[in-house]
């Protein structure tokens, strides 16, 4: 799975005004062997790898990083599916000037079929910042919609994300939306 996430950070600057960066974050692919693979259920686990690509400091951590990845999704319902992805990664390389990273990231996921393609939706990720001793855990409820066109099937959604534990600066809500 390639992750890359366009973003708006908003931070104060020395006089207190908030500005706003915008722009892609670093780019995260991971590579999963499936040791359970069958229409009921998914497990597997890989290696990942993150570049640093974002186009402002803000966006980013300026480090090459690598870790590994662990899949698991249920699917014995046609109504109710769920699971997880847990990943870690730490930096090996990258712009001297920045911090080290050592972050894990724990994403449940939930879906709940409507009928007619549309269902509801949650995939929040709880990110645990091991090097900055900080971590974010938002719940999430969302909703997507499955449209066919032809031969060509697309996934849409909207899933807003509200902090509900926290430490350092993390966001208090985020919206998370998709088309595939």
């Amino acid at each position: 799975r390639l992750s890359a996430p366009l973003s708006t950070v908003a931070f104060p600057d020395s006089s207190g005004i908030t500005s706003a960066k915008n722009g892609l974050g670093d780019i995260n692919v991971f590579g999963s062997y499936n040791f359970i693979s069958n229409p009921e259920a998914t497990v597997g686990m890989g290696p990942l790898l993150a570049a640093p690509t974002a186009t402002d400091d803000a966006l980013g951590s300026g480090k090459w990083q690598g870790g590994l990845a662990f899949v698991a999704v249920i699917s014995r319902s046609p109504v109710v599916q769920y699971g997880g992805l847990v990943t870690w990664q730490a930096s090996f390389a990258g712009d001297s000037d920045r911090d080290n990273t050592n972050l894990a990231a724990v994403q449940p996921l939930y879906y709940f079929q409507l009928g007619k393609g549309t269902y509801l939706r949650g995939a929040p990720i709880w990110v645990f910042d091991f090097a900055n001793d900080s971590y974010h855990i938002p719940m999430a409820l969302g909703v997507g919609q499955i449209i066919k066109a032809g031969d060509t099937v697309f996934n849409l959604y909207l899933e807003p994300q509200y902090s509900i534990l926290h430490q350092g600066t993390q966001p208090q809500l985020q919206i998370f939306t998709g088309i595939s």
